[in-house]
């Protein structure tokens, strides 16, 4: 009998326990839910009340992760069609940070256009290793301008994270050598001087003996750069310092 009634209490009390989350996990989804409408809000205080209270949300639903990924889709068509201009520069960075922390390859490709901006983005996309390699390439391949310039370099420079990092080993032949045929490409005539920088950091990266060769003659001869169009003094040698320290970082490891 004494059997009977403790197996009973035991049920009880696990009954009440499976009670108690079921509840727990409805007032979670019922408060993504407030967070997504809210997300959709015209008033930008209220989309940036959503970011800030879902970045301080341990657990996050895939719905209220997709829902940031769209405002953060909207947020880069907005701030291209504008320059920036209206849409506070708080609200766009906090959105790609708590967007950078899902790892969910669904947030690459959104997240891939943000590198120029973001440390965080950049940081979550170099951990992702192999499967963020095409949407990088694609962000780096664009035709160089005034606009394109910070996306190209924080591209190069998250794929030389990547291959200077852990992920590195994970990175497919296939791969390997669509960013060594990338970083080559950017090395041509009339590159600015930022992306000409990137792009030897990321042959670096490669540990392509070819390009590092190549490198330290330039680093030996900076007026080797002139014969890739760079010219003004003050580039040669932020250019030269740069190549100089990714030469440096490779000796140490």
């Amino acid at each position: 009998m004494r059997t009977r009634s403790l197996l009973v209490l035991s049920v009880t009390c696990l009954l009440a326990v499976a009670v108690l989350f079921a509840s727990r996990v409805s007032v979670a989804s019922s408060s993504d839910s407030v967070l997504i409408d809210l997300l959709r809000s015209k008033q930008l205080k209220d989309r940036h009340a959503a970011v800030r209270q879902a970045a301080s949300t341990s657990s996050r639903s895939d719905a209220l992760n997709l829902a940031l990924v769209q405002a953060l889709n909207e947020a880069l068509d907005y701030r291209q069609a504008n320059l920036g201009n209206e849409l506070g520069d708080e609200y766009y960075l906090d959105l790609v940070k708590v967007t950078s922390e899902w790892r969910d390859p669904r947030a690459i490709p959104t997240l891939a256009l943000t590198v120029g901006d973001s440390a965080d983005a950049r940081a979550a996309l170099a951990e992702w290793g192999d499967p963020a390699v095409d949407a990088l390439h694609a962000v780096a391949s664009v035709k160089t301008s005034q606009s394109t310039t910070s996306q190209i370099g924080g591209s190069l420079q998250t794929l030389e994270m990547m291959l200077s990092g852990r992920a590195s080993r994970a990175v497919s032949a296939a791969h390997m050598a669509a960013i060594r045929k990338l970083a080559v490409s950017r090395l041509s005539k009339d590159q600015r001087p930022a992306v000409f920088a990137a792009a030897a950091r990321v042959g670096i990266a490669l540990r392509d003996s070819e390009l590092i060769s190549q490198f330290e003659k330039i680093v030996r001869e900076p007026a080797r750069l002139r014969e890739y169009g760079i010219t003004d003094q003050e580039e040669i040698d932020s250019v030269i310092n740069s190549i100089r320290f990714a030469l440096l970082q490779r000796n140490k490891t």
